[in-house]
């Protein structure tokens, strides 16, 4: 299928780019780091282009869902990053350039019983890792008390974040 949208594996992820990693783990990117945060256009683009139901499947659940509004700008205007996050079961890398710091989204379980992958988990410490974006960017993975604590099985080299090997008891 040919896309406008470049998709990278784990092994191949890029640097000084920012978007979105899907359930398997490969990255979507949306844009350059140095452009602003990514564009709901250029999100609600990949949605139509894959065919995504993350409106249909909000449209849905809306009447259920404790704040529906954060799915919306205003009626008839969607959030797509927020669907596409919480329906669509992806996460969200944005880099600001004034901080050091990524902006990492998970779905929120509770919304529609998805969650963020082992695989994607990886693939955002990888690109926390190669952008040299702060530990505190890992915060939503790890949880704010957990984040020096699980930092400690990986080994920052050169600025790198690397999984520990485990050592054979």
């Amino acid at each position: 299928m040919a896309t406008k949208f470049q998709v990278y594996s784990y092994q191949n992820l890029p640097k000084d780019k920012q978007g979105l990693v899907d359930p398997e783990g490969n990255f979507i990117s949306l844009g350059s780091i140095k452009e602003q945060a990514q564009h709901e256009e250029r999100i609600r683009e990949f949605i139509g282009e894959r065919n995504l139901k993350v409106v249909e499947d909000f449209e849905r659940k809306k009447d259920s869902l404790e704040y529906p509004t954060v799915y919306l700008y205003r009626p008839g205007i969607y959030n797509y990053k927020n669907l596409i996050i919480d329906f669509g079961g992806f996460c969200n890398y944005e880099i600001y350039p004034s901080t050091d710091t990524a902006v990492i989204d998970l779905p929120i379980r509770k919304i529609n019983g998805k969650r963020a992958t082992k695989e994607q988990e990886l693939t955002l410490i990888r690109l926390v890792s190669i952008n040299h974006n702060s530990l505190d960017s890992l915060y939503p993975i790890w949880g704010e008390k957990d984040v020096y604590l699980k930092a400690n099985s990986y080994q920052v080299v050169a600025g790198k974040i690397k999984v520990k090997k485990k050592e054979k008891e």
